[in-house]
């Protein structure tokens, strides 16, 4: 790249080609509709538009384009600057080569991108994470255990592990009949 903007409004968008611009509004599916396509309307036929969605379909954002085939998704997480991964999804309609345009920018970028081959609503973290929360307030609530201690179990526990190894990693290196015995145990009391 060379130079990125986060503008305030569309008015703001560079006369000239444009080849990324990314959606990051709130999770209101009309109102992406709506961005969209002011920008479809306002940039050129090889500009690549991304939505920064959390949750949506990749499909049911940028499926009312006129070129759906260069629209795709791009999660940043937050805080942008500092988290390394992004997850890139492709929608329906997402042709391969939107696909390598935005993975060779965000690996020029330093980034690690993930890569979604099917659009599945919150995408790889927010599945992952929200299935945990799902246990965690349910651990909490029947008190199990503190929100402190919850904390703590994350960042001095599993997590701490995780900045080393990922959890795949993790359960071969632990061995997987000592995790296949522990999942038929465990699997049938998770909330």
């Amino acid at each position: 790249f060379a130079r990125l903007a986060m503008l305030p409004a569309l008015d703001a968008l560079p006369a000239g080609p444009v080849d990324l611009v990314v959606e990051a509004v709130t999770e209101d599916l009309a109102l992406k509709h709506r961005l969209l396509a002011d920008i479809e309307a306002r940039v050129g036929a090889r500009t690549v538009i991304a939505t920064n969605t959390s949750g949506l379909r990749i499909s049911d954002v940028t499926g009312r384009l006129r070129r759906p085939q260069r629209a795709a998704g791009l999660h940043f997480m937050i805080p942008a600057h500092v988290m390394l991964a992004v997850e890139i999804t492709r929608g329906e309609h997402t042709a391969p080569a939107t696909m390598r345009r935005l993975i060779g920018w965000m690996q020029e970028m330093g980034k690690v991108p993930l890569v979604l081959n099917r659009d599945v609503p919150g995408m790889l973290i927010n599945r992952i994470q929200h299935a945990m929360y799902r246990e965690i307030y349910h651990l909490i609530d029947s008190g199990v255990a503190t929100a402190r201690d919850v904390d703590l179990a994350v960042r001095f526990g599993f997590g701490f592990r995780y900045g080393i190894v990922g959890p795949v990693v993790s359960r071969d290196i632990h061995g997987l009949p000592v995790h296949l015995a522990t999942s038929r145990n465990l699997y049938p009391t998770l909330h």
